[in-house]
């Protein structure tokens, strides 16, 4: 679970923004790292959990939906590439056909971006959510060890109970630092739609040292921070649970 789900989480969280000049004089702003692929490594990894948690379950049902949303947005935003030659294409309406979905995907790309963005930074605050619920089960059965980690009998990483609440703590952090950002995004889409057509979809973009970025460039710390995070925190609940003696 651990690996596939944190380069996932990284994936998702990062963006690298990579502006690429048609012929036809058109900008395409690339994402190097596309949430796609970070989607689609988080719901494998999460479908090797060994244990249940609901918040956990839900959250990977949810990067099911994000993973098909981050598809269409991916193929909507590479679609300048290739669409001319669906739209003149001979093999006939078929093509034709994918030519409009593609078409109403590069729309919602365009039009409907940061509150894509908003739904995927609410998906990593549920996941955070989660962790944090996972992390306050395993606090019970955690041996009470002054240091932070160890290896079991068995070669398996053993945590201490101070471990579980400390990651327990920032979990409970980030996911309220996740949920401001996708209301950030919801603000920030607001504001695209006010601005005039020639450069409201830029968004809210501020000047830093002569250049101009956008959000996701300002949240650029707090995401690498939180990767940081998932790199410490998923290895905790990536094992089995164990379970409390009932009859202890």
């Amino acid at each position: 679970m651990k690996k596939k789900t944190v380069i996932g989480l990284m994936f998702v969280s990062l963006a690298i923004i990579y502006p690429v000049t048609l012929a036809s004089g058109r900008t395409l702003y690339i994402d190097l790292i596309p949430d796609f692929i970070g989607f689609l490594l988080i719901r494998l990894g999460m479908d090797k959990m060994s244990y249940y948690n609901r918040y956990l379950r839900d959250a990977a049902n949810f990067a099911t939906g994000c993973l098909v949303l981050s598809f269409m947005t991916l193929v909507g935003q590479l679609s300048p590439l290739f669409i001319t030659y669906l739209q003149n294409s001979s093999v006939g309406s078929g093509m034709a056909a994918v030519a409009v979905v593609v078409t109403l995907f590069e729309q919602m790309a365009l039009y409907v971006n940061f509150f894509l963005d908003a739904i995927y930074m609410i998906f990593i605050a549920y996941f955070c959510y989660g962790t944090a619920s996972e992390l306050h089960k395993r606090i019970l059965t955690a041996e009470d060890r002054r240091e932070r980690a160890w290896k079991g009998p068995y070669g398996d990483m053993m945590y201490s109970r101070r471990a579980y609440a400390a990651g327990e703590r920032l979990s409970k952090v980030f996911c309220v630092v996740y949920a401001l950002i996708a209301a950030a995004y919801v603000v920030n889409q607001i504001y695209a739609y006010v601005l005039p057509a020639d450069g409201g979809m830029q968004g809210i973009v501020f000047s830093v040292l002569g250049f101009d970025i956008g959000l996701w460039a300002l949240f650029l710390p707090v995401n690498i921070l939180y990767i940081i995070y998932a790199n410490e925190i998923v290895p905790m609940i990536a094992g089995p649970r164990i379970e409390p003696d009932p009859y202890s």
